[in-house]
């Protein structure tokens, strides 16, 4: 074999063991937790690059107000072109000066 052809035969070498390794990197899962379970002796463990709870906080429980509201004396808003209405308490009103009106032009 001549030195041109076994450098040939090594670089086609290299360049095979690389696309290998290019293809296993590529298609290589992460472990899920049960691979994780079996691999500790069925102790359960999570990846420590992870956190414990993916990293969210519980959904808080509304509040349910049980009282009963006499709204018997409240103003209704209604939009006809929207379809629809909404009772505010008498103390509410509309402060003029804060309005915006580039939104409602009129």
């Amino acid at each position: 074999m001549t030195r041109k052809q076994l450098t040939t035969l090594i670089l086609v070498l290299i360049l095979v063991a690389a696309g290998a390794t290019a293809l296993m990197w590529s298609i290589k899962k992460p472990q899920s937790p049960n691979q994780l379970v079996a691999e500790n002796g069925g102790k359960p463990t999570a990846p420590e690059s992870q956190p414990q709870n993916n990293g969210t906080k519980p959904t808080p429980t509304p509040e349910v107000i049980t009282s009963d509201i006499d709204t018997s004396d409240w103003k209704t808003y209604r939009n006809e072109e929207l379809g629809f209405q909404i009772k505010y308490p008498n103390e509410w009103g509309i402060d003029e000066e804060k309005i915006d009106h580039r939104f409602n032009p009129g």
